[in-house]
């Protein structure tokens, strides 16, 4: 697919490039054609845009709802109730933006596989002293994840790992526990 950019190195800086250079980096290719497959997936769920209309998304949204406010009853798919989770507006849709549906599913799996984290950082973002948009943040740490990716700086990690979704999941962790 010609519009998935694999690499972006104009905003590294000069010591980047040296690490890229004799670090690995892009030199250190993916080892399989099955990993290169499942990043390029990854850059399309990036790319996938949020739609009410589709019943997995809404669900997904309901799911990350119902998980942050551990509110049993599903919700409507607009409103201000959507601001509490740190939307910056009451459609959803519109605050996915560059992280697209990849944005979504990684804040769920921060809420699925680290539940007790996740509750202690949805708190925070609610505390009067705190207070920061909590899917907002999610979302710009998902754009970090993929910058990374496209830069190749994940490729040794992928590699030994032998997934990309792994390895980029616990990045995203990694970086939103030290947010």
């Amino acid at each position: 697919d010609s519009e998935i950019v694999t690499e972006d190195l104009r905003q590294l800086d000069w010591w980047t490039y040296v690490a890229l250079i004799f670090g690995g980096g892009c030199a250190l290719g993916l080892k399989s054609k099955q990993l290169r497959s499942e990043r390029d997936a990854i850059f399309k769920i990036a790319k996938l845009k949020l739609s009410l209309v589709n019943g997995v998304h809404s669900q997904c949204l309901i799911t990350l709802w119902m998980r942050l406010t551990n509110d049993v009853r599903p919700c409507d798919k607009t409103g201000s109730h959507w601001q509490q989770i740190g939307f910056q507006g009451n459609d959803p849709c519109t605050d996915v933006r560059g992280a697209g549906m990849l944005g979504l599913l990684q804040l769920i799996y921060m809420t699925e596989n680290y539940s007790d984290i996740m509750s202690h950082i949805y708190h925070l973002s609610l505390n009067a002293h705190q207070h920061f948009p909590l899917v907002a943040v999610s979302f710009n740490i998902t754009g970090i994840v993929l910058q990374l990716l496209r830069s190749c700086l994940m490729n040794r990690d992928i590699n030994r790992k032998q997934s990309v979704i792994n390895s980029i999941n616990q990045v995203y962790v990694a970086l939103f526990y030290h947010f």
